[in-house]
């Protein structure tokens, strides 16, 4: 788990783009909130002061996958937060 914790600090953006559903549970752990909109939905993930945006569609093959990201400050007046600047949040 500690190995797993540390592999999970170093997540990048581009290691989030194009995972299916489920591997993106393995590596943000599960989701603070889930909304389906049509065939997309759309998952946050709340860390220490900022939360990453997850929005994922269903590929040509059919498996649900993430196809864009975005990050928010959580804090009134705080900076926007590159998602690479948030997943280094993840404790």
């Amino acid at each position: 788990p500690a190995a797993d914790q540390q592999d999970a600090a170093r997540l990048r953006e581009a290691d989030l783009l194009g995972p299916k559903a489920g591997a993106l549970e393995k590596l943000l752990g599960e989701a603070t909130l889930a909304r389906r909109e049509g065939e997309g939905e759309m998952r946050q993930y709340a860390f220490d002061g900022c939360s990453v945006l997850a929005f994922l569609y269903p590929g040509p093959d059919g498996e649900t996958k993430v196809v864009y990201l975005d990050a928010t400050a959580t804090r009134s007046g705080a900076d926007k937060p590159s998602v690479d600047e948030c997943l280094s949040a993840k404790g």
